[in-house]
Parts: structure tokens; C-alpha cells; sequence
């Protein structure tokens, strides 16, 4: 459990166990008062991620993730894992990289499970301002709200500024999703 409260994070956290952390505030998860923050600004030396998931049974509960750079800015998802009732914004993916808010790595992942989440206002200078889901990834988004994110910031490489996914997701399901008012190149 993480106490509310804002997170300046240094590095990026990993989650590789079959672990749940969880945002806590009087009993319940908090999204709006728990916030990992990846701590990136103009002129800063080290940028970073804001969260690694690398298990089957790993589960992010309840965070604004926020402030995040690189691929996946916000989330990124090696092998699998679960997000759910989280806020996932103002993240950003440079230098030729994927998924602003969200992304996986390499072909075959299983993403898992992402619920109940809103991805807003993230963006990439390439594909995925919202999410990048790699090619031959399986798994299930439902109940999310994707919107205002935009892909192609400073570039015309790509697209998808709410969601971008490779020719062949065939097993990826989006179900009951918002996805609106994003932009792309």
C-alpha cells in the first residue's frame, strides 16, 4: 500500500513480482491524491519511466502516473501485467520511441489486463500518444476513457494518437472504451 501524496520518483518503479501495490488513502485506492510522478523537466539530466510491470500477476491499483518519459512514458509493459483505476497523463515518448501513456515491448507480450483507467493528455513523437500496443500482443482494454492524447508532436512518422497497435493484435480486445478527441499527424 502507498500512502496519498505526490512521488518525485528518481528512477522508474519496477514491478517484476507477483505483487500488488496499491494507492491507500482512508481505506480506499486514491487516483486523485497518489501521485508517481517521474520527476521530468526541461534541462534535467536523467529522464525516466514512471512504472516497469514485468509479471504475470503484477497489479498497479489506483495511481495518477504522471511527469513520465521514454517509451511508455507512463506504463510500460514487458511481459504482462494488470493497471487499473488509474489516471495516466502527461506523459511523453521522444526520440523515436512509442506510447506516451502506455506501451509494450516486442512482439508476442501478453498486456494483460488495463481497467478502468483514463489516459489522457499523453503524447509520443511517433505512434501511440495514448497507448502503443506491439505487434502479436493479446490481452483485454475495457472500461477505459483515451482522449486528448496526440501522437507525431514533431514529426509526421506515424499515428495513432489515442491508441496505435501493430497489423496484427488479432487476440487484443478493446471493450466498452472511450477513444476520442485525440490527434495525429
Amino acid at each position: 500500500f502507498v500512502s496519498n501524496g505526490v512521488y518525485l520518483l528518481t528512477n522508474q518503479i519496477v514491478v517484476n513480482k507477483g505483487v500488488v501495490l496499491r494507492s491507500w488513502s482512508n481505506g480506499d485506492t486514491a487516483p486523485g491524491t497518489t501521485i508517481l510522478d517521474g520527476n521530468n523537466y526541461a534541462g534535467k539530466p536523467v529522464t525516466n519511466r514512471v512504472a516497469l510491470m514485468d509479471h504475470a500477476q503484477a497489479v498497479l491499483d489506483g495511481f495518477a502516473v504522471q511527469g513520465g518519459i521514454g517509451r511508455g512514458g507512463g506504463v510500460m509493459i514487458a511481459r504482462s501485467g494488470m493497471i487499473t483505476n488509474c489516471i495516466i497523463s502527461n506523459n511523453l515518448a521522444t526520440n523515436s520511441t512509442y506510447g506516451g501513456g502506455v506501451a509494450t515491448i516486442g512482439s508476442g507480450c501478453d498486456v494483460g489486463v488495463i481497467t478502468h483507467c483514463r489516459v489522457v493528455s499523453n503524447a509520443t513523437d511517433t505512434g501511440g500518444g495514448g497507448m502503443f500496443i506491439s505487434s502479436y500482443c493479446t490481452g483485454i482494454v475495457e472500461h477505459c476513457i483515451i482522449e486528448y492524447n496526440s501522437s507525431c508532436v514533431n514529426s509526421s512518422a506515424s499515428g495513432g494518437g489515442g491508441v496505435y497497435g501493430g497489423p496484427w493484435n488479432t487476440n487484443l480486445v478493446f471493450r466498452w472504451c472511450t477513444i476520442a478527441h485525440n490527434t495525429a499527424a
